[in-house]
């Protein structure tokens, strides 16, 4: 419990780089770059959950709290790109509010996943689905060639 505050720590810390990188490269590649680090990263937790590996299990949730906040400066630096700019203000608005529903979700999610198989590793497959999407999403809609809002 004495690190419980490390995560939440790690995301808010990294977050600004995330906005910043994205700045310099392009959001969407940003973007679509931390969604693999995080999928890499839960197949780590998965790995070091089947191997009792504590080490690795610390370390793989460190690189996704870092990753997560990446990922959030990235994706509020795409809104202005993806909305028209009178839209703008409420979108980052109501993904500020969607997006603190995380802290409740994510806890919640590993709950459901102990009770009908037994670990965590449910949820965690999960998430990585959801990665893949979300990789898909990215490069679907901003990053092919003739997407319909292409951001770099």
């Amino acid at each position: 419990m004495a690190l419980a505050f490390l995560g939440a720590f790690l995301g808010a810390s990294s977050r600004p780089f995330g906005g910043w990188i994205s700045d310099k490269v392009g959001a969407a590649k940003v973007t679509l770059i931390v969604f693999g680090v995080m999928a890499l990263g839960t197949m780590s937790v998965i790995m070091a959950i089947t191997n009792n590996n504590l080490t690795m299990f610390f370390i793989s949730f460190v690189v996704l709290f870092i990753a997560t906040g990446l990922n959030s400066g990235a994706t509020f630096a795409m809104i202005p790109h993806v909305f028209v700019a009178t839209k703008t203000p409420a979108v980052v608005g109501f993904s500020a509010a969607f997006a603190a529903y995380g802290a409740f979700f994510i806890p919640k999610m590993f709950g459901w996943s102990l009770e009908l198989v037994g670990s965590f590793n449910g949820a965690l497959f999960v998430m990585l689905g959801l990665y893949a999407i979300s990789i898909a999403t990215t490069i679907y809609y901003y990053l092919r060639s003739g997407a319909e809002k292409p951001i770099r």
